[in-house]
């Protein structure tokens, strides 16, 4: 029983580096789609527009 108590924790501390790791990469997509606005241009890439289409799924928007 003590084992599956520490795996507990762990998991916890995991989640938590998680949640921060999450809100990093969520800063460095919001500055990614602001360099996509300054750009100036009528169209998108495929890249670009495949990466805005899996933003929009994990986002739910």
């Amino acid at each position: 029983m003590a084992a599956s108590g520490g795996a507990g924790r762990g998991k916890s501390a995991a989640s938590q580096n998680c949640q921060r790791c999450g809100a990093a990469h969520h800063g460095k997509d919001e500055r990614f789609l602001e360099s996509l606005g300054k750009l100036r241009r009528s169209y998108l890439t495929d890249l670009e527009d495949k990466v805005l289409s899996l933003l929009a799924l994990e986002t739910g928007g």
